[in-house]
C-alpha cells in the first residue's frame, strides 16, 4: 500500500477528536510514544520528478534526463526533485 506510514501527530489529533475517555486517550497517547518509528523519507516518483518526460509512444513510460532513458513513472531514484506547480506535469515538455 502506498503511502502506509502515518504521522503521530495525526493519530494523536484523531484521539483527542474521539469519544474515548481522558484514561483511555492518556493510554493511547503513551502507547503512541513508544512506538519506534520507521526511518523514512517521502520519495519523488519519476512523474512527479522535473526530470521525467512522458513519451505516448513507448509503452514503457517516459524518459529521464538524469539517468538518459526510459523510466516507469511509478519508479523513483534518490535523485528525484519534485517539479513546481508552474513547472507542469511533465506531460511532453520539451
Amino acid at each position: 500500500m502506498k503511502g502506509d506510514t502515518i504521522s503521530r501527530k495525526a493519530i494523536k489529533e484523531y484521539i483527542k477528536l474521539s469519544d474515548l475517555t481522558n484514561k483511555e486517550k492518556m493510554a493511547l497517547h503513551i502507547a503512541i510514544n513508544n512506538i519506534e518509528a520507521v526511518d523514512a523519507e517521502p520519495v519523488v516518483r519519476c512523474e512527479e520528478c522535473k526530470r521525467y518526460r512522458d513519451q505516448e509512444k513507448h509503452v514503457f513510460g517516459g524518459t529521464c534526463s538524469w539517468w538518459n532513458g526510459l523510466v516507469d513513472p511509478e519508479d523513483y531514484c534518490s535523485y528525484g526533485e519534485r517539479m513546481d506547480a508552474e513547472e507542469g506535469s511533465g506531460k511532453n515538455e520539451q
